[in-house]
């Protein structure tokens, strides 16, 4: 995560460890009921050489419960305080910057390159209510946004959403012609040109999903609450996620469990999943394609860690 570069690799882990780890998680309700993420019957999956790697992805595994994204959610929108009032002569003075900024704002979301109802993104828009008490009449879908930027440059956007993989989502609603009335439509990366504030706050972002958007999206100001650098790849020949001992034949190990559970012949985006990125995560709410699919796959026998909604 972002600020982990000196991170030390991840240790060996014992069975012992990991089913007291799975029970304490599961007893504070930082992991949910087995219903919804089951470690004991996902790791009965794999054979007895393979036992080892699964236990060590158990112990890698992050979950994001419901509480813990409120609270992200809020520490990302927050920080950009820090640069809003970075220009303030007095406490006084900042505090009037950031009240006239939540004030103003129009929070909106991501769409996907086929919009959908279920995009992660409206689920945030739900939460700048619930969870950072903007006013409902501000938050709006991307076309009232771009129609709000071009009628008041000065308008600041917010984009909300949990996670970036590979940008092409935030790519693709940047770049995305919306109707701005009188038969005519626009851009948020036309709107950009006129320097107005238009940012994004996903939970969690790649390193690779950020330079996609810094490439795509000039004049977007992308402000994740954690980054991922390559090495929290499952797959990576550096990865921080595999101690010592079996990092060199992971991949390996991987690839055979994958190809055993029919992911290599069926998955839509590789038994890596999407762009490759093999990342052992999930949220309250969804898992990413990005995700190692190893961890949700649910069919030809296979049982799920965590099941997608």
């Amino acid at each position: 995560m972002k600020g982990s570069s000196d991170r030390l690799p991840a240790q060996q882990v014992s069975t012992d460890f990991i089913e007291s780890k799975v029970q304490y998680l599961q007893d504070v309700h930082l992991w949910p009921e087995r219903q919804a993420l089951d470690p004991q019957e996902w790791l009965r999956n794999f054979r007895d050489v393979e036992q080892p790697y699964a236990l060590n992805l158990l112990n890698v595994f992050l979950y994001f419960n419901e509480p813990l994204i409120d609270a992200l959610f809020r520490a990302a929108v927050q920080g950009l305080s820090a640069e809003l009032t970075a220009a303030a002569t007095s406490l006084a003075d900042a505090k009037a910057r950031w009240r006239t900024f939540l004030a103003r704002v129009r929070v909106t979301y991501v769409e996907g390159e086929q919009p959908r109802p279920t995009d992660s993104g409206i689920v945030f828009a739900r939460k700048a209510r619930q969870v950072l008490h903007i006013d409902e009449d501000q938050i709006v879908d991307p076309a009232r946004a771009l129609r709000a930027l071009l009628d008041n440059p000065q308008c600041p956007v917010l984009f909300v959403d949990d996670f970036v993989g590979g940008g092409s989502q935030m790519s693709a609603t940047w770049l995305r012609p919306y109707p701005i009335g009188t038969g005519q439509s626009s851009t948020f990366a036309a709107a950009a040109q006129y320097g107005s504030y238009i940012v994004y706050t996903p939970l969690v972002a790649t390193t690779h999903g950020l330079d996609v958007l810094a490439l795509n999206c000039p004049g977007l100001k992308v402000r994740p609450a954690h980054s991922l650098d390559a090495r929290y790849s499952l797959t990576a020949p550096d990865s921080v996620l595999w101690p010592d001992a079996l990092r060199p034949s992971a991949t390996a190990v991987l690839f055979e469990a994958s190809k055993r559970a029919g992911i290599v012949e069926e998955c839509k985006y590789g038994w890596k999943g999407f762009q490759e990125l093999a990342l052992a995560l999930a949220f309250w709410h969804s898992v990413p394609d990005a995700t190692l699919p190893l961890l949700f796959w649910d069919r030809r026998g296979w049982a799920p860690l965590i099941r997608r909604t």
